[in-house]
């Protein structure tokens, strides 16, 4: 039963918050408010967020039912959560692997189902639901396996279910890196890893953003460039994770996740 609970409360980490307020606040500013000091208030019901500026004025987190970038974003944070969790699966880290499933911060999740809907599409209940038995059973890496593609391939036909343009796919990729360098910083102090959590969840969003690349349809020679910028940008950064539990230094530096976030804003400018 607490790996099905453990599960279900998974989907509100997809803002990568951890229990304290200061995680909670990088978390939003991962989804386009502007960081600063002023506290982040939540709306339990929604799941949505906002930010009260020093002039008094909210500013509220983007209409997933209406931002595509936003969207996409989200649910590209749930996946990578779900990427790591179902590799440390798969190397016998079970214990491990848990911590990428599970969160308390479910009520995100709730802001996220009604935007899915809205957009005419169909929420992964089922298919969370059979991960989480089969984790709660203990069952065989394999058994979790298929249920963990099958679970990412139900998310992923949400993904291509948007009506989206490859400026959209590689701002939300800039966001997924975003998220990955806050990690990074919080995980990685002068080149060893203080915090493993943070670390393989950055992994994860820089994976799937690396598959998202690879999945953008370029029609014009200015997308079909950015695209490939976009590529390397991503792909350089694979030496930042030598090993998904290091015994010994990594040597990262998050200043190079930030720089390819800045790098494939910029490029998405020039597709259009």
């Amino acid at each position: 039963m607490f790996f099905r609970i453990a599960l279900l409360l998974m989907l509100g980490s997809c803002l990568a918050a951890c229990d304290d307020g200061q995680r909670s606040e990088q978390a939003v500013d991962s989804q386009g408010v502007t960081r600063g000091t002023e506290p982040v208030q939540k709306d339990n019901d929604t799941g949505e967020a906002g930010k009260t500026s020093a002039s008094g004025n909210t500013e509220s987190l983007p209409d997933l039912a209406t931002d595509t970038v936003a969207f996409l974003l989200r649910l590209g944070l749930i996946r990578g959560h779900l990427h790591a969790g179902n590799a440390l699966y798969q190397q016998g880290a079970g214990e491990m692997a848990a911590t990428h499933m599970k969160h308390p911060k479910d009520e995100l999740y709730a802001g996220l189902v009604p935007a899915i809907e809205t957009r005419g599409l169909s929420p992964f209940d089922a298919e969370l639901t059979a991960l989480a038995e089969a984790v709660e059973g203990g069952a065989e890496a394999a058994a979790v396996e298929q249920a963990w593609r099958s679970l990412d391939e139900a998310i992923e036909s949400i993904e291509r279910g948007v009506d989206t343009t490859p400026r959209e796919q590689l701002m939300a990729i800039a966001g997924m890196l975003d998220t990955a360098a806050e990690e990074y910083k919080i995980a990685v102090f002068e080149g060893m890893v203080e915090d493993v959590h943070e670390y393989q969840d950055a992994w994860g969003f820089q994976q799937i953003a690396l598959q998202r690349v690879g999945q953008i349809e370029a029609n014009s020679e200015a997308e079909r460039s950015a695209k490939a910028e976009a590529a390397v940008a991503v792909s350089s950064l694979e030496d930042l994770w030598p090993d998904l539990d290091p015994v010994g230094p990594v040597g990262g530096n998050a200043d190079r996740i930030v720089a390819a976030a800045e790098r494939i804003r910029a490029v998405a400018e020039q597709a259009g």
